[in-house]
């Protein structure tokens, strides 16, 4: 849960809500870039974080998301979240947390 908070916090931080005027508006880039962090800190593909989120209402409750986005979806906005230089260290940086934190708590 912490490197999802982390996720948002970082997103909120260094990214706009919408990349897109006229776009749909089903989730922001700080929510995108939250999935994003737990992808990467849990090792999943796009479909098992898309079996994930859709299995636990309470990480879409705290990542905010009404609804849980196709797995193709996740792939494009991660592509262009990961082409986003402003992104990838700050990306690196919450993983790289979240991944010792996660170690620290099982004593590796």
């Amino acid at each position: 849960m912490a490197r999802i908070r982390a996720g948002l916090s970082e997103g909120r931080a260094n990214l706009v809500d919408y990349s897109q005027c006229n776009g749909p508006r089903k989730s922001t880039e700080p929510q995108l870039f939250a999935c994003l962090v737990l992808k990467a800190s849990v090792g999943f593909d796009y479909r098992g974080l898309q079996g994930l989120l859709d299995d636990s209402a309470d990480l879409c409750q705290l990542i905010g998301l009404e609804s849980v986005t196709h797995f193709s979806n996740f792939q494009t906005a991660f592509r262009r979240l990961l082409g986003n230089s402003l992104v990838q260290s700050p990306l690196d940086k919450t993983v790289s947390r979240a991944l010792d934190a996660g170690r620290r708590a099982r004593g590796d």
